[in-house]
This record gives structure tokens, sequence and C-alpha cells, in this order.
């Protein structure tokens, strides 16, 4: 049903986009980014056993856009590109390409095709690289548990950043998503050689001092040659579905409830499923102007297949606990700000926490 619902509304939007009358186009372009700087104080154990390792650590990264606008009449149409500086582990860091896209828009829907962003996030604002909360809709549970526990990837879950085609119906506040790669073969023919799809839709609304978002997406891999045949990523299937409410208690002041559940088969016949809950809840205050505190809980409960066994651990419990300072100077944020994790399961002696303590900085520009 999505998939024809997306076919049809890409059908529309391309009839639109070919009806558009010639006239003499305003360009305008600009310039953007920003800077994050963090002092980590953090202290980890792997197991109940195990010794605590204790770390300083200073991170940095930065971001750089250009994005170039095109208007006539009614209608925009943009090109946006960006690039990263991304955390190093050393004092050399990679430069990543985030986004890169053209985006034709009028004030009824917009349409979407590249690199972008997919997932609504959350409603609670940006707290930190290092103390954020859970991404809801994003696809990261399953990977970002399973990782601290083996060390390994756990599925091929929904990027937040791919090549896709968004579609934007702005009255309602709905984007239609589909995103169709091929992976090459680059890295080996075990994991590679597939074709990619993916369907998503979002929704954003605000009633009075209530806001929503809500978001689901459904991914499968095919191989499309005979080598990549019945691997891990042939006919594997992975969905995501999750729910955000906000609720203003006043201008200073909100609560929020967030909600998310996930799921991935992998391609091997017999394969069990993994899945993954998460719900959290989130409290935000004003303290002037400038200042204010967010304190959040987020709770996950995760079955999934253990990577050397291949025991199906179930329910396995985790959180993730958040309190952050922040202060604005001359319209910038710094913070002080908190963050903890933990997975306890005694059956299978998984005993995991970690903790950090953030000093931190973002310019904008």
């Amino acid at each position: 049903m999505l998939k024809k619902l997306l076919t049809g509304c890409l059908t529309i939007v391309a009839a639109a986009a070919l009806a558009v009358p010639a006239m003499a186009a305003e360009m305008s372009g600009k310039v953007g980014g920003r800077a994050v700087a963090e002092l980590i104080s953090s202290s980890s154990k792997a197991s109940k056993d195990a010794d605590t390792v204790s770390k300083l650590d200073m991170t940095a990264h930065g971001r750089l856009e250009y994005q170039m606008a095109a208007k006539e009449g009614d209608w925009t149409v943009t090109g946006r590109f960006e690039l990263r500086s991304n955390t190093p582990t050393t004092e050399d860091s990679t430069i990543s390409v985030l986004q890169k896209y053209v985006k034709l828009e009028n004030d009824a829907f917009s349409v979407a095709l590249g690199k972008q962003w997919w997932g609504f996030v959350y409603l609670t604002p940006f707290l930190g690289d290092t103390i954020d909360r859970h991404c809801y809709g994003c696809g990261y549970a399953l990977n970002n548990y399973y990782e601290k526990i083996s060390g390994a990837k756990a599925v091929d879950a929904i990027e937040i950043r791919e090549n896709r085609l968004i579609v934007g119906i702005k009255n309602v506040g709905l984007q239609l998503m589909v995103q169709m790669n091929y992976e090459d073969g680059v890295k080996d023919t075990t994991t590679d050689n597939f074709n990619e799809t993916a369907y998503g839709v979002q929704y954003d609304g605000k009633f009075g001092p209530v806001k929503v978002a809500a978001a689901y997406v459904s991914k499968g891999t095919k191989a499309n040659i005979k080598s990549s045949e019945k691997t891990v990523q042939d006919g594997a299937s992975f969905s995501s579905m999750a729910l955000a409410v906000q609720y203003a208690i006043s201008e200073a002041m909100f609560v929020e409830g967030d909600y998310e559940t996930e799921s991935y088969t992998s391609g091997i016949a017999g394969s069990k499923t993994n899945t993954s809950t998460v719900t959290g809840l989130a409290f935000a205050m004003a303290l002037s102007e400038a200042s204010g505190i967010v304190a959040a809980y987020d709770m996950y409960s995760i079955v999934y297949v253990h990577p050397t066994t291949g025991v199906l651990l179930d329910a396995i419990p985790a959180n993730r606990t958040t309190i952050n300072f922040e202060q604005k100077i001359a319209g910038q944020k710094f913070w002080v700000g908190y963050a903890s994790n933990a997975i306890t399961q005694s059956t299978y002696s998984i005993d995991y926490s970690d903790a950090s303590i953030v000093l931190g900085a973002r310019v904008n520009f």
C-alpha cells in the first residue's frame, strides 16, 4: 500500500515539475556551517568482572555547506552540498559528505533528490555529540547496543543520510520517501552486490500546545549476482516505527514522550528476527532567556541473536540517562552534561555500563 501511494505521488510531482512556466529566475547563495568541541571525562566497564576504563579526551568536528537557490514565480529550486570533518581518533580527521541534493518546491509541496537526511529524531533540542539522547526514528537501537556488547554491527539498518527521493506535502506535514541504491561489491561479494530498496512516511504536526512526530520505514535487500545469493544481505528486511509527542506546559517548560520499535531479519533461511523497543521521557525547563536544563530517560528492550552462539537473547534491558545544562553566549550554545548507559542481563552474563561528563560548545555560522 505504501509503495503504491509513493508511486502515485511521484507521478503527480513529475507532472507538476514539467508544467513550470518559463520566467526570469532570481538567484541567491549562502555559506553555512558549524564547529563543535567537547571536553569529555568518561568511564566504562565491559562486564561485571572487568576493569573500569577511565578516559579524559578532547574532540571536535566541523561542518561546511553551500546552498544555492533560484526562485521563479512560485517555485524555488535549491542545491545543497554539506561536508563534515569527523571527530578523529588521531590528530588526522577524515572528511565525509553529509548531504548533496537538489530540491524543487513551492508553498504546497517539495521534491528533493540526492543524499539527504531522513528521520525525525525527536523533539528535544540537541544536547551535544557525546551526551545526546537516543535517535528516535533513525534505526539505531539494535546496532548501538549490539556493538557495545559484541563490537560488531548487528543489522543493515536505516541510513540517516543516503541517496533518496523525498516528497513533502507541506499543508498536511507529510513526507514520503523512496530509496533505491545498488551496492557494487567494492568491499567483498558476501556483503555487497545487492539492490537496496526502502519506503518511508513521516508526519509532523502541531495542535495548540502539543507537537506530534511519527515515522515508518521499511527496507529490503536483494542479491543481484549469483555469488551474493543466500547470504546475510540477500533477502534481508528491516523496519522501524517511531512516535514522539511533546506537550508545552508553559512557554518555558515542556514534557515529551517517545516510542520506537525496530525489527530485522537476515537473508539466511531460518533466521530469527531481531527486535528492539525503546521508550523515552524527557523534561525541559528554561531558567532564563539564555539558559535551561533538560533531563531524559530512555529505556530499551532488545531481542537479538548472539553473534557467536547464535542463541536468541530475549528481552535484554538497557537504559540511557541524560542530564544537560545549556547556556547561550552571543547566541551560541555552551553546555555541561552527563550521560550514562547500562545493559544488564544475568541469564547471559551481560553487565555493561558507561558514564560521561561533558563540557561542550557549538558555534553556528
